[in-house]
């Protein structure tokens, strides 16, 4: 216990130092130092959590002990820079409730003159530091809502990180309730809440990806206790928020029926009616970032270099389409489902940003495998090409920062994947 207890609180003055950053991974050397000591901590900490008698891990002070670093952890991030994607939520937020549409009007043609305001914008911090001005919004409609509302409020960065935040909080208490319900101990959700990418991308970024996973794991936890009509409202919340959310209709269609899953798509087309003059440009960017653009692929890379990036879109896609079919027939139970979809698209996709890595993470708190602990923690390689683009101009890896990041993945996979023909 005093070893768990030890490690837990060494997490802290990590968390404080990664915080000082104000652009995640710049510079690299150092950023990825301090990632690393703290993930060790975090692996460490996951050991020593296993071997505590089941008494003691149920015991309401380990909670507490948990939930309180996790807590003081997030803190302890805040002080980071926040994502420049922050930038393009809170500008197209303010944009609308200028009367603009992101989905017509692009930064770069409002910087241009092209679009007139109601009143003057001045000189707006947010709207000159965003990202690709000369691309429309690829964030969804439920996303849109959020940030419209949200700068309705105030128009602030700090805002938005307090507010993801307290989703992030929210998260953690899903997972908790998730846990209880299935009869497990609630101090198993440190998988999530002491894991330190999550405390990096929400604490300190500010990613929009946690309010996706909110609505998500609700999905999952109503989808358990039988509750459809809300898990199909959350359901399509978290599609609306994000769409990547959409990959796990198999699992919920399995066992929601028809009505839930329209109930989602009714969500999904609420959120988008205040947009519906865009007709194809709610998806246009989205699709364009998905057929052109490409960062720290695995699968995808390998098939690339062999035939060529489009041909290894389509295949990616197949493969993934493949793996959606086969949980829909298969139909395993129901987290399991949602992992192996996970991990299928986190090693198929184009792109895989850290962040896209929270995605995974609270599965892991019910089904710990090692593969993807590893790539949840290892992802944080990837915060190099921060500080890559900052002395070289490119955003980029190198070829062994993707080694090091890969290969023990793919490792684990085949270790287990042997392990396990051979337990059969």
């Amino acid at each position: 216990m005093i070893r768990f207890a030890t490690l837990g609180i060494l997490l802290l003055p990590g968390a404080m130092l990664l915080g000082r950053f104000a652009v995640a991974g710049d510079p690299w050397p150092r950023f990825l130092v301090l990632f690393g000591a703290t993930s060790i901590l975090y692996a460490l900490a996951l050991r020593e959590w296993s071997r505590l008698p089941t008494a003691m891990q149920t015991r309401p002070a380990i909670t507490a002990f948990v939930l309180a670093i996790a807590a003081l952890g997030r803190v302890g991030l805040l002080p980071m820079g926040a994502s420049d994607d922050v930038n393009r939520y809170l500008w197209e937020g303010r944009f609308q409730n200028l009367g603009g549409n992101p989905y017509h009007t692009s930064p770069a043609q409002v910087l241009g003159r092209d679009w007139t305001a109601p009143e003057p914008i001045g000189d707006d911090p947010f709207l000159s530091a965003v990202n690709h001005p000369e691309l429309t919004t690829i964030y969804p409609p439920g996303a849109e809502l959020l940030f419209r509302a949200v700068t309705a409020a105030a128009y602030r960065a700090s805002l938005w990180k307090g507010l993801t935040l307290a989703a992030d909080a929210l998260l953690v208490l899903v997972l908790v309730l998730l846990l209880r319900r299935r009869g497990e101990p609630p101090g198993a959700v440190l998988r999530y809440a002491w894991h330190p990418l999550p405390w990096i991308c929400f604490a300190g970024e500010g990613h929009l990806d946690v309010w996706m996973l909110v609505p998500l794991w609700l999905a999952f936890l109503w989808t358990e206790g039988r509750r459809r009509p809300a898990a199909g409202l959350a359901f399509g919340a978290s599609i609306a928020l994000k769409l990547v959310s959409g990959m796990y209709l198999p699992v919920f269609f399995r066992r929601l029926g028809v009505v839930p899953v329209l109930v989602a798509g009714a969500v999904v087309a609420l959120c988008a009616w205040p947009f519906r003059n865009a007709g194809w440009g709610l998806v246009r960017v989205l699709g364009h970032f998905g057929w052109t653009m490409g960062h720290n692929a695995s699968l995808h890379a390998w098939l690339a270099a062999a035939t060529g990036p489009q041909s290894a879109r389509i295949v990616v896609a197949i493969v993934f389409a493949l793996v959606m079919a086969w949980v829909l027939r298969r139909n395993p139970p129901l987290l399991d489902g949602g992992l192996v979809l996970t991990g299928a698209f986190l090693l198929l996709t184009p792109t895989l940003h850290p962040w896209y890595a929270t995605w995974i993470i609270p599965f892991l708190v019910f089904r710990p495998g090692r593969p993807w602990i590893a790539l949840s923690l290892l992802v944080g390689v990837a915060y190099a090409a921060y500080g890559l683009r900052a002395t070289t101009g490119v955003f980029h890896l190198t070829r062994w920062m993707r080694g090091v990041e890969w290969a023990p993945v793919y490792l684990w996979l085949v270790v287990d994947g042997v392990r396990s023909r051979r337990a059969r």
